[in-house]
């Protein structure tokens, strides 16, 4: 009913929670003592532990109840079947946070000025970093406008779909973070 009532399921602490539907949706527990992601295929009623490959989950995103990437430590993995099997990328970074722009095209940002893009659903993917600094969040509002965040007052913006950066100067050094409903 639209967050009119709210029931708790005792789930603790989680770091995402991705829905493609009312039905379909994962969420993750990615700290040190947990690594797990959970998809529930009722609207959250009940939660199935899914088994992924990677040893420390840091993000998740899904186009559609089946396609899906996962980023973290040391790798990143992707998903056709809903997360009942992973296929691993390899990774030259920690991947903070991913972002998927279309059936083809993502956004995987992490530390170490490391930006990554796939336009053909991940078979690779085009080492675009510029020295921004540690990212540890990517957020698009269209397909072409995007911006990423991170440590020391991380913040920069792209216009292209993500092929392209601009810094932007915030006067911080805390770390910045960014939440949409």
């Amino acid at each position: 009913n639209f967050g009119v009532n709210w029931q708790s399921n005792n789930a603790g602490q989680f770091g995402k929670l991705k829905f493609v539907n009312n039905n379909t949706g994962w969420m993750y527990k990615g700290n040190q003592f947990e690594n797990m992601l959970w998809k529930t295929t009722n609207g959250g009623l009940n939660w199935i532990l899914q088994i992924h490959p990677l040893s420390r989950l840091l993000s998740i995103d899904f186009i559609d109840a089946n396609t899906g990437y996962g980023g973290g430590s040391p790798d990143l993995m992707f998903t056709t079947n809903g997360g009942n099997n992973w296929s691993i990328y390899k990774s030259e970074s920690y991947n903070a946070d991913i972002k998927i722009l279309s059936p083809f095209s993502a956004i995987l940002v992490g530390g170490n000025n490391f930006i990554a893009k796939t336009t053909n659903s991940g078979v690779n993917w085009n080492n675009i970093s510029k020295d921004i600094g540690s990212m540890i969040g990517v957020k698009f509002f269209s397909t072409s406008e995007g911006y990423i965040f991170g440590e020391q007052g991380i913040f920069a913006r792209s216009y292209d779909g993500g092929s392209t950066w601009n810094k932007i100067q915030t006067g911080t050094l805390d770390r910045l973070k960014m939440f949409f409903l």
